[in-house]
């Protein structure tokens, strides 16, 4: 029995010698996943670090850009409607298709209304009468614009920029009713596309734009008031007909006149103001005061008179 008991305590005491191993094991456990965590959080994949930078910066820089959209006025075309979204898009779709023939992006920042668009076409029509007949000039109106499409050959040689002597008289007529109201103008250049590279034009663009410039400042020099022009050259890229015929090709070169229903307000000019007149003093001769006493005064005829008066 003495034995049993004593053997009984032997392996109790055995047990609780190796009981510290579990709590040992269970430390060294908690220690191995710490330190997998902090290598795991070390070791990050760079590719993995550098797309989530990316995309932290492209939302941001998206971001950023839509608030300057929205605190920016959008561009406005003739009729008041926006050509630049607030919200991102521009004025070219995504597949950035080119400016058609018609659809320039003339812009008149003032808003100013001038002469009616039918007036303006009524004494046009009756200036330009012979060659609306022939079919030299077509008048048309298209929104807040009046356009005269003049074919280039009425006006220039081919391939020059010097107006013709025979034009003179047209851009005299056509001067004469520009003068009669402060509607904006516009000159625009076209060409077709047949490749020039001489001594004065390396392109079809230099053509159109000197060609427009060089009417614009006959009508400077005629007195057409320089703040209500400005050219626009377009080159070969605006086209109305198929330039592989010759019909089409001279359907091309064309100069454009546009009179915008819109209209150039010039300064007011400040009234002259008067300086104030200043009248001088006049000055009086000072009164003769009363006297306390009395005077004796004799008079020619030998009288007396009696007076306080100073004289």
């Amino acid at each position: 029995m003495a034995r049993r008991i004593s053997r009984r305590l032997h392996n109790n005491d055995k047990n609780d010698v190796e009981r510290w191993l579990v709590s040992y094991a269970d430390y060294m456990t908690l220690m191995f996943a710490l330190f997998v965590v902090l290598y795991a959080a070390a070791s990050v994949n760079e590719g993995k670090y550098e797309y989530l930078v990316d995309s932290f910066y492209a939302a941001t820089k998206q971001f950023n850009g839509a608030n300057d959209k929205v605190q920016t006025l959008g561009l406005l075309d003739n009729d008041g409607h926006e050509l630049i979204d607030p919200m991102g898009s521009g004025l070219l779709d995504d597949a950035g298709s080119p400016i058609e023939a018609g659809q320039e992006m003339t812009q008149v920042e003032n808003k100013n209304l001038g002469a009616p668009l039918a007036t303006m076409k009524t004494e046009v029509n009756e200036a330009l009468l012979k060659e609306l007949d022939n079919g030299q000039v077509k008048v048309t109106v298209e929104d807040d614009w009046i356009t005269l499409d003049i074919s280039a050959g009425l006006i220039f040689p081919s391939g020059s920029a010097r107006i013709s002597p025979s034009a003179e008289n047209l851009l005299s007529r056509l001067t004469n009713v520009l003068a009669q109201n402060n509607n904006f103008v516009r000159v625009r250049g076209y060409t077709d596309n047949q490749a020039i590279n001489t001594e004065l034009f390396a392109s079809n663009w230099e053509l159109s734009v000197t060609r427009a410039t060089q009417i614009l400042k006959r009508f400077q020099n005629q007195g057409i008031t320089p703040q209500r022009l400005a050219v626009e050259g377009y080159g070969e890229y605006a086209p109305i007909a198929n330039n592989d015929t010759a019909q089409g090709r001279e359907q091309n070169r064309r100069v454009v006149i546009a009179i915008s229903k819109f209209a150039y307000q010039p300064p007011a000019t400040p009234e002259p103001t008067l300086a104030p007149s200043i009248t001088p003093a006049v000055s009086q001769a000072p009164q003769p005061e009363d006297s306390k006493e009395m005077q004796e005064i004799k008079l020619p005829n030998g009288g007396v008179r009696f007076t306080t008066r100073q004289e």
